[in-house]
């Protein structure tokens, strides 16, 4: 069922135009910046966008403008897991092999000193579900983050679905924003 969903909504995202894609996110990036929860963090994981995901650069960029702690994941697809990294330019990524964006050197930040998780989707519900690419590694990561840290989703408005499915290990996010709406999820 998840897979269905997933290829729905990758086809409706894979159809938009870079330039959409930089105006709406140019729009998230305003929404998010302009949230309470966003304003008070100090420390932010900010994924490294790629491909047509809600572009993140120019949230890293302001974040590191803005005094923010700034951080990106590393992936390890050995052990399904992610890591967190600090940055402190955009200069410091490069794209890997695996075609993900990352820091060319790693600084370790303990995912208990992020105040705000910026996670990326293919789709998201109004309750916060979502669905990823499939191999549950934000859901881990958000698992092993304190309570008090704010998980925040970002995609475009023609892929919030009214339901997605979901299992028992879903992690749910507290927000969702899209260019048009941030979402309070129940």
């Amino acid at each position: 069922m998840k897979d269905l969903v997933r290829m729905k909504h990758l086809q409706l995202r894979n159809s938009l135009s870079a330039q959409k894609i930089e105006k709406k996110s140019l729009s998230i990036t305003e929404k998010l910046f302009s949230m309470p929860e966003f304003k008070q963090a100090k420390a932010v994981l900010f994924y490294a966008s790629f491909g047509n995901e809600v572009s993140t650069k120019e949230m890293v960029e302001k974040g590191i403008q803005n005094g923010k702690q700034v951080c990106v994941p590393v992936t390890s697809f050995k052990d399904k897991t992610i890591t967190v990294s600090k940055i402190n330019s955009i200069e410091e990524l490069e794209e890997k092999e695996s075609g993900l964006i990352e820091p060319k050197e790693t600084k370790s930040c303990p995912v208990g000193e992020i105040d705000v998780i910026i996670v990326p989707g293919i789709a998201f519900d109004a309750e916060g579900y979502r669905i990823g690419y499939g191999g549950g590694f934000y859901d881990r990561l958000l698992r092993k983050a304190p309570r008090k840290t704010i998980a925040i989703g970002l995609c475009f408005e023609q892929n919030i679905d009214k339901q997605l499915p979901k299992q028992s290990h879903d992690a749910k996010m507290d927000f969702v924003i899209t260019e048009e709406r941030v979402i309070k999820c129940e």
